[in-house]
């Protein structure tokens, strides 16, 4: 579906540029922006090829989709007894998991995604948009790959493997209680 939106996208910028209704000097700009969508639809598919191929990442990216789910579907405070919320993950969710996955897993130098450590993904949504979880999924995947590829380590050491920070007085209630 995002290689079809791409795809439309860029026909119905060619066809402003030709019809005058976009001016010239934003065709550079439109140009990248469409460049970039195609490479962060690379990524996405090397990140569902990347899953596929390295049993670790997959089982750490199958757990963590559970205990996501489950965080979700059980509540555990009192006032929400009784309430499931049959959680689904929204298509940008999974698209930023998987732009991600491959530079989240390169542990060692030699593997490959290390060098999309560079590059900042920022999902800018509106407040209930789903960033957090989005975040959540990705902060979870991590931690239960740690555990999977260095068990004693992790054991004997346990270490810090995301910093999230958030800004008390932008949040709303029920954002504080996640």
């Amino acid at each position: 579906a995002y290689e079809k939106w791409i795809e439309s996208s860029e026909a119905d910028l060619l066809n402003r540029f030709n019809s005058g209704l976009i001016s010239e000097h934003l065709e550079n700009e439109s140009v990248s922006m469409v460049n970039n969508a195609r490479e962060n639809l690379q990524r996405m598919m090397d990140g569902v090829t990347y899953l596929s191929k390295n049993t670790s990442a997959r089982k750490a990216f199958i757990m963590a989709n559970q205990a996501i789910r489950m965080s979700q579907d059980v509540p555990t405070h009192p006032d929400l007894k009784g309430r499931t919320q049959n959680f689904k993950w929204r298509p940008f969710q999974l698209a930023f998991q998987l732009l991600n996955i491959r530079s989240l897993c390169a542990l060692e130098q030699a593997d490959p995604g290390r060098e999309e450590r560079n590059i900042m993904d920022l999902a800018w949504f509106p407040t209930g948009g789903g960033k957090t979880e989005a975040y959540l999924g990705m902060i979870a995947t991590i931690g239960f790959y740690r555990r999977i590829m260095f068990p004693e380590t992790e054991k004997q050491r346990p270490s810090v493997h995301a910093v999230m920070r958030y800004t008390l007085r932008l949040l709303t209630s029920d954002q504080a209680d996640r």
